[in-house]
């Protein structure tokens, strides 16, 4: 086995252990034996070999892991014999054979790969009522852990793409970065007695003032209907 300075080292197709503090164990260190599938964004993925094999695609944060080690290097590339060239508008894949197909660590790599026999039948609909689809939320919410939550976070609260959210475990607190504000338009309209202000911004956010007041954020979206007829009219 060799040390490994950061999970940002590690490498497609190695198998590493190492000492994590986060996910479902925030606050108590425990040991991860991982997969890995690539290192993205920040994060290493893979799959984590002792959770159940449904549910074992794990993505890993490099400032929660200490006392990294390759446990076994990724495997060499296996030489690929030239074939013939085929009349297909696309290119062909090669057929795995039935008893490859079957084995565990096959199937593992297919999945992260996205690879796979196709199912060409017809497809089924399911439909979920408004109140059920809310409750599955609901749920999902409470039942995520860390960093399933920062993820949520910033993509039903935050909504910006530019943003990060992440779950400090020293505090139990999400910590959400995002660029700084920059206003991108000003609008101004008198209505009446009344002159509305409205600013866009860098973030997709929309503020309105009325007389120098500062509007609700539910009053915004009427505020720029009044502004929109009386520049019509």
């Amino acid at each position: 086995m060799r040390q490994l300075n950061s999970l940002l080292e590690a490498q497609p197709g190695q198998k590493i252990r190492f000492l994590y503090r986060g996910g479902s164990t925030p606050y108590t260190p425990g040991y991860r034996n991982v997969v890995v599938d690539r290192v993205e964004d920040g994060r290493l993925h893979g799959i984590d070999q002792d959770q159940p094999e449904d549910d074992n695609y794990r993505q890993y944060r490099p400032h929660n892991a200490q006392s990294i080690w390759v446990v076994e290097e990724a495997p060499a590339p296996t030489p690929v014999a030239a074939e013939a060239a085929c009349d297909c508008e696309s290119p062909c894949l090669p057929e795995i054979p039935a008893d490859l197909a079957d084995d565990p660590g096959v199937r593992d790599m297919m999945r992260m790969l996205g690879i796979g026999p196709r199912d060409e039948g017809p497809m089924e609909e399911t439909r979920v009522s408004f109140v059920e689809a809310r409750q599955q939320i609901v749920d999902a919410v409470n039942a995520c852990e860390s960093e399933d939550l920062a993820c949520y976070y910033r993509n039903i609260v935050v909504k910006l793409r530019e943003s990060d959210v992440v779950f400090d475990e020293d505090t139990g607190e999400l910590i959400v970065r995002q660029p700084e504000r920059k206003v991108l338009c000003e609008i101004d309209a008198r209505i009446g007695d009344d002159v509305l202000h409205l600013e866009f911004d860098n973030r997709g956010g929309k503020t309105a003032s009325r007389n120098g007041e500062p509007l609700p954020e539910a009053e915004v979206p009427e505020a720029i209907e009044d502004m929109t007829r009386s520049i019509v009219l």
